[in-house]
């Protein structure tokens, strides 16, 4: 502590036209003189009052739980209002009591490199809310001492929304570059491949013993004659008829083919329709998104399961949802998501979702993936319908 005399006569040798400078000094002195005239508990209490305050109020995720067991003994609010529980229903169990770790072994990995004294700075972790929404977060960790026991002082910022921001940069600039690649290339190689299957019809008809050969060669054309079409169709430049078109009725339409597919698999297609206004789209375009997302879902489920459509209003977009009974979609597919040629099956070429990610920039409309272990939720926003569509 500083003497009180002492920081008087330290104030009057200053330049008296220095008035900020004196302001100063002044303030401070007061404060030293308070604080020299408080009994030590109540500096400590001053200064405990201090330090809750601007951990309560900070912004950012802060905790401090036990290492050994991971058992909270404080959290802000921002830590409660991110992670949707209240301070009885956190403080005093553990983390994994409410399913906040989606792997575990995350949280070894950082007590790990405490014991080792190695520093933990925004390393990459999975946690849950109480919702059970799964999200993303930076995590950084410095070991703390709680009345003798050892502490784990945890500073999280959430970069979910970040993360599926970055990702969708990236899926944009490689569908672009996909489809700047079709216009060039696809031409160019169907033309070729359109004259091999013309001589290969004539030399089957002329080659009797070689037919199932020259068949099944042609088979093989017409399946990469099918890829260049997928791929041409996520180029920009395509020609669009668009005209007036209610989704809740072209649902209705194809509904039948969609039952017939999924009876195949012995699997049920159900359509919830409501009514919904006319937008000016390319019917065959939006055919092929639905078709794509409903045989996508078909193919992720076992016999029995059932596929559901929906069409509906919501915050004036009409949007389509289409939504299985699967096991759900692994993080490290989900980032790679419409990626062209990016499959999880070996037969597919992995265009399907990309087309369906095409078709919906060209009409500014947005696809949400929402996926779990019962099931994944592929929604389709198209934007405010309120157009003239005279």
């Amino acid at each position: 502590m500083l003497n009180r005399k002492n920081k008087q006569a330290s104030i009057q040798m200053k330049k008296y036209h220095d008035v900020n400078a004196l302001e100063s000094e002044y303030s401070q002195s007061a404060d030293y003189f308070y604080l020299d005239t408080m009994p030590n508990n109540e500096i400590l209490i001053l200064a405990e009052d201090k330090f809750f305050k601007i951990f309560n109020v900070s912004p950012i995720i802060i905790t401090i739980t036990s290492i050994r067991e991971g058992r909270f003994i404080e959290a802000n609010d921002s830590f409660y209002s991110s992670i949707g529980y209240s301070h009885e229903e956190v403080i005093g169990r553990t983390s994994l009591d409410i399913g906040f770790w989606v792997y575990p072994f995350e949280r070894e990995q950082i007590i790990g490199k405490l014991h080792k004294k190695e520093a933990v700075r925004d390393q990459e972790i999975h946690f849950c809310v109480k919702s059970g929404e799964q999200r993303l977060g930076l995590f950084s960790a410095a070991k703390v001492d709680i009345e003798g026991e050892p502490c784990i002082l945890g500073i999280l910022t959430d970069i979910t929304e970040r993360r599926k921001m970055e990702n969708e940069y990236t899926r944009l600039d490689r569908l672009k570059l996909a489809g700047e690649m079709a216009v060039s290339i696809g031409h160019e190689i169907r033309n070729p491949i359109t004259a091999v299957r013309g001589f290969l019809q004539i030399f089957e008809s002329k080659y009797s013993e070689d037919k199932e050969i020259l068949h099944l060669m042609i088979e093989e054309i017409d399946k990469a004659n099918a890829i260049i079409t997928e791929f041409l169709t996520l180029s920009k430049n395509r020609l669009v008829l668009r005209k007036p078109v209610n989704l809740s009725t072209l649902l209705t339409g194809i509904l039948p083919f969609l039952q017939a597919s999924a009876r195949m698999q012995h699997k049920k297609v159900i359509l919830e329709a409501e009514q919904v206004p006319d937008m000016l789209l390319d019917d065959k375009e939006v055919y092929q998104l639905i078709l794509n997302l409903v045989l996508n879902g078909l193919e992720s489920m076992t016999e029995g399961g059932v596929v559901t459509i929906k069409s509906m209003l919501e915050d004036e977009n009409v949007v389509i949802s289409v939504q299985d009974q699967g096991s759900g979609i692994a993080p490290e597919v989900m980032e790679k998501l419409g990626i062209p040629f990016f499959s999880t099956k070996d037969q597919r070429p992995g265009l399907g979702l990309a087309i369906c990610y095409g078709i919906a920039d060209r009409y500014k409309a947005k696809i949400d993936i929402d996926s779990g272990a019962n099931g994944t939720v592929v929604s389709v926003r198209f934007g405010n319908p309120s157009v003239d569509l005279t």
